[in-house]
């Protein structure tokens, strides 16, 4: 049970936050054609708004992220079981979104590998950053002060993987 309990809370957490991301995205783009235009051009997302979204979308799984955790993590766990809960929240978390990029992309090259790594890698991260505030006693008031530093992390990320074309990355 102690190893399922994390999967499933980083797998309802993230698609929780695809259901709020969905929602959110259907009122930037209406058009689907204009959507695949969106997924190769970065100049398109940040002209029609895209940034937006992508702001949008980092701070929804965060505070997902963080609000899920505040509730499940336990906070007199031993360091070895926190890390633990931290690492299979991010698979659970992660492995959501993993999937669609597999179920979009089914030929897997090397690139699309690395994206995956990346994104086990970020959700990892951040994640991590919360499960640091969490479980130190001192810090768990203050946790939610995290929340800007996991959201520019990934935000970050996100602007990195649709500007990789740009930068011949």
């Amino acid at each position: 049970m102690i190893l399922i309990s994390p999967l499933f809370f980083g797998l309802l957490t993230a698609a929780g936050a695809l259901v709020a991301e969905l929602f959110i995205f259907s009122f930037f783009i209406q058009d689907p054609a204009v959507y695949s235009t969106a997924r190769t051009n970065a100049n398109f997302v940040f002209a029609t708004g895209g940034i937006t979204f992508l702001s949008l979308s980092a701070l929804i799984e965060e505070c997902s992220k963080y609000a899920l955790l505040r509730q499940t993590l336990p906070p007199e766990a031993s360091f070895l079981r926190t890390l633990l809960f931290l690492i299979l929240f991010s698979i659970g978390f992660s492995g959501l979104e993993i999937t669609l990029l597999i179920l979009g992309n089914p030929l897997i090259n090397t690139a699309a590998t690395l994206h995956i790594g990346g994104v086990f890698l970020i959700h990892l991260t951040t994640i991590s950053l919360f499960g640091y505030a969490l479980s130190h006693r001192s810090l768990r008031k203050f946790s939610a002060l995290f929340i800007p530093a996991a959201f520019l992390v990934h935000f970050l990320y996100n602007v990195a993987i649709l500007y990789k074309d740009t930068l011949h990355v």
